[in-house]
């Protein structure tokens, strides 16, 4: 089973920024699951940030 957030995550600290709508769906990821997942993706993304900085 896909891991949305993670995925959307993963992919936002790889490019070193946050990704736009635009950028997602160019991905391959859907305006539905963008929407339902992108506070988790932001969640996940942060907690890493810290835990880094940490």
């Amino acid at each position: 089973m896909r891991n949305i957030p993670r995925e959307m995550a993963d992919l936002a600290r790889e490019r070193g920024v946050g990704m736009t709508e635009a950028e997602l769906l160019a991905e391959g990821f859907t305006k539905s699951e963008i929407a339902k997942h992108a506070t988790e993706a932001a969640e996940l993304l942060r907690a890493a940030e810290i835990a880094r900085a940490a």
